[in-house]
């Protein structure tokens, strides 16, 4: 989860000068200088800090760069001028069920689905390892096993369109393949299975 913010500036800040239609997007030097500052004083190793991304939240020269971004058709751009909103209290939050208090359950499964439904595949991938009966982020903490919801959302990490979640949905393209395949928590379908090999192996295509 760290390396959400992370790809997504760097991301940002090398399409500045990259070769293509959003070359066009105007950032001035003062959102540049920001963006750059951000990207180096973000502390990785605090990531589950809720002040660092209240900080971010609160930023409105980068919020306006990824403003800018989305509205030139960056859908990355898109998904981060909203994660910036839910992250605060979605890292907060974490930090309690990690401490073991299980009443944060819902308000944790809440916000992990609005992160995905926003388009970011990593939230996806994470809570259909949570409904698949895994602990919630590392805590030993559980929720009841759901392999319905857990293949919902691993289907919307596999046809995720954000370019730096394409790791992410490759593997999950491919366990999904599998899960149809072997029949693993759904029914055995090998003409879906094909399809869900055919979707990783054009990912992998597409990435290289």
């Amino acid at each position: 989860m760290k390396k959400i913010l992370l790809l997504c500036l760097m991301s940002l800040s090398l399409r500045i000068y990259a070769d293509n239609a959003l070359d066009k997007v105007d950032i001035t030097f003062e959102e540049l200088a920001a963006l750059t500052q951000l990207k180096e004083s973000f502390v990785t190793d605090d990531w589950n800090d809720p002040k660092q991304w209240k900080a971010l939240s609160e930023n409105k020269t980068v919020l306006g760069v990824f403003e800018k971004y989305c509205a030139a058709g960056d859908k990355e751009a898109c998904v981060m001028t909203k994660q910036v909103e839910i992250m605060p209290k979605l890292v907060a939050i974490l930090q309690k069920l990690q401490a073991g208090d299980a009443s944060q359950i819902p308000s944790a499964l809440s916000l992990l689905e609005q992160s995905c439904e926003i388009g970011n595949g990593y939230f996806c991938y994470l809570i259909a390892q949570i409904y698949r009966d895994d602990p919630v982020n590392g805590a030993k903490v559980y929720i009841k096993k759901d392999v319905g919801k857990a293949a919902y959302f691993f289907k919307k990490a596999c046809h995720n369109e954000i370019e730096s979640d394409n790791l992410v949905a490759i593997t999950v393209c491919r366990y999904l393949g599998d899960m149809y395949q072997k029949g693993m928590g759904v029914p055995k379908d090998a003409q879906k299975a094909d399809v869900f090999y055919k979707k990783a192996l054009q990912l992998e295509e597409n990435a290289e």
